[in-house]
């Protein structure tokens, strides 16, 4: 299985779980020495685990971390899509780059994985989308709310789209203390799962 954004975070925990219960887990993150750390973290308990270094942003390369669970394990019968970008910015404030970064990690992203998925996945398989609470609208994050609220209705159609495959696909809305969290960093920052 591939659990994108899995270097720290959430998607740390997504991986490590999903290997104790037996999984082999692609570890995919742009942080390269973290998701590497992962990986050997998941060996180093007996678990199977390997780290794909690549921006999901990116068509090619989310193609490519597809690709390296093939190569890796066989198959792909899951996928927890978790790439993540979230900074604060007031409305008049947003800066177009910023947004557009944003964009491209947390819906293209989480696109562009499923739809790499989603041509070797077989019946039984199965996706699972990140979303957020903050898809109905949160003051300040609104570029942020709004990628969930993407997520979100990606996820129904997929979820639509694929039953008659066998494949499932499901969104969560975690709550947790993360960094990309209020509370985490400064909020000048921008944060990344």
């Amino acid at each position: 299985m591939v659990v994108t954004g899995a270097a720290q975070g959430l998607g740390r925990a997504f991986a490590e779980h999903a290997a104790r219960e037996g999984a082999a887990v692609v570890v995919n993150d742009v942080e390269g020495e973290l998701a590497e750390a992962v990986a050997a973290g998941i060996r180093g308990f007996g678990g199977r685990a390997s780290a794909s270094v690549r921006s999901v942003a990116a068509p090619e390369q989310a193609a490519a971390v597809i690709e390296d669970c093939l190569a890796a394990f066989g198959k792909v019968d899951g996928l927890v899509n978790n790439p993540g970008l979230r900074h604060e910015s007031p409305l008049a404030d947003e800066d177009p780059a910023r947004l557009k970064e944003l964009i491209e990690v947390n819906v293209l992203g989480t696109f562009h994985c499923a739809i790499n998925a989603a041509k070797v996945m077989r019946p039984g398989s199965s996706m699972v989308n990140l979303g957020s609470v903050s898809m109905v609208g949160q003051p300040g994050v609104t570029a942020y709310s709004a990628s969930k609220g993407a997520v979100a209705s990606m996820t129904v159609g997929w979820a639509v789209e694929l039953k008659s495959r066998g494949i499932r696909v499901n969104a969560i809305c975690p709550v947790a203390v993360t960094r990309m969290g209020p509370g985490g960093d400064p909020p000048e920052k921008s944060h990344r799962s």
